[in-house]
């Protein structure tokens, strides 16, 4: 099961969902994220390993992914599993409230 994270404080809403699916489905759990290309890994890494552990997520993967466009590198590194199961979420915050 992969889940993309976008590490804003209320991005880790679907690693709940996706702790239920995985032990329902006895499946292991990959948590990743996009950061800007030359970037480090190591506070995206420790980020994702924080909110696995909020979360009560048990074993994961855990992969800093790197590209100017979000949604075209979750893309690309999901094609290769054409059978992956992808679990996001959202803020689900309004325009008005996210402009605010």
């Amino acid at each position: 099961m992969s889940v993309p994270l976008d590490l804003a404080a209320t991005g880790d809403r679907a690693l709940v969902l996706a702790r239920y699916l995985a032990e329902l489905g006895r499946l292991p759990i990959e948590l990743f994220t996009v950061s800007s290309p030359g970037l480090s890994d190591d506070q995206d890494a420790w980020e994702l390993t924080r909110a696995a552990q909020l979360a009560g997520v048990g074993e994961s993967r855990i992969e800093v992914l790197h590209g100017q466009d979000p949604a075209a590198t979750i893309t690309d590194h999901l094609r290769g599993r054409p059978r992956a199961l992808v679990v996001m979420g959202t803020s689900g915050k309004g325009a008005v409230r996210e402009w605010l």
